[in-house]
C-alpha cells in the first residue's frame, strides 16, 4: 500500500471521508489509502481518527493499530461522542476491558443523556456482560421515551421484555404505545400485528 495521496487537490477532510464511505464496504484497502492520506494533510482531525480507527476494528481486524488511532482521535477531541461509543465498543468486544467500556458510557450518557446509541450500547453491555437486567431495562426504556417516534429504539425494548422478563403482556403495552406514536407505519403495525398472532396461539 503506498501513501501517495489519491486526491492530492482535496482541501477539506469532508472530502476524504465521503471518498472512504463510497468504497470501504466494497473495497476496505483503497478506503485505508484514502483515510491515511486524509490524516496525513489533517492530523487532528478526530471524525477523520475515529472513521480510520473503526476501520482497522472492524474490517481490517488489526485491533492494535486499531486502537492507537482511537486514543489519536480522543486526543483531538475527549467529548467526541461517535469515537466515544465505537471505542467503548472496542474495549467491551476487542478487549475485554469491561471497566474501561463502562466508564466511557458513563461519560457518553453525561455528554447526551437521550443519545441513543449511549443509551442502547450501555443496555447490552449491563445485558450481556454485567447481567444487570434493571439497570439494562431502564437504558432500554429511558431511549424509548427519547425517541417514541423511531420504533427500532423501541425493538431493543420490547426484545428484552419477551426474552428476559418474559413479560408478554408488558411487551403487549410497549407495542401499543410505540404504534400510537406511529400510527402511519405499516411496518411497524405489521409485526406487531405477528406479535398479536404468535401470543394468542401460544
Amino acid at each position: 500500500m503506498t501513501d501517495k495521496d489519491p486526491f492530492p487537490n482535496f482541501t477539506n477532510w469532508l472530502h476524504y471521508r465521503n471518498a472512504a464511505d463510497e468504497i470501504k464496504e466494497s473495497n476496505p484497502e483503497d478506503a485505508e489509502r484514502i483515510y491515511r492520506a486524509g490524516i496525513e494533510k489533517f492530523p487532528d482531525n478526530a471524525p477523520l481518527l475515529g472513521l480510520y480507527a473503526l476501520l482497522l476494528f472492524e474490517q481490517k481486524k488489526d485491533f492494535d493499530a486499531a486502537e492507537r488511532y482511537f486514543e489519536r482521535a480522543l486526543a483531538a477531541n475527549p467529548d467526541h461522542y461517535a469515537n466515544l461509543s465505537d471505542y467503548a465498543r472496542f474495549l467491551q468486544n476487542v478487549r475485554e476491558d469491561y471497566d474501561r467500556a463502562e466508564a466511557i458510557y458513563h461519560k457518553l450518557l453525561e455528554l447526551d443523556p437521550e443519545g441513543t446509541i449511549g443509551l442502547i450500547n450501555y443496555g447490552l453491555f449491563l445485558q450481556y456482560v454485567r447481567e444487570d437486567y434493571d439497570g439494562a431495562e431502564e437504558m432500554y426504556r429511558r431511549a424509548a421515551d427519547a425517541h417514541r417516534y423511531w420504533p427500532d429504539t423501541w425493538s431493543y425494548y420490547i426484545d428484552f421484555l419477551l426474552e428476559v422478563r418474559e413479560d408478554a403482556g408488558r411487551a403487549e403495552e410497549a407495542y401499543r404505545e410505540v404504534v400510537g406514536y406511529n400510527p402511519d407505519n405499516t411496518e411497524l403495525a405489521e409485526a406487531f400485528g405477528e406479535f398479536l398472532e404468535k401470543d394468542s396461539g401460544e
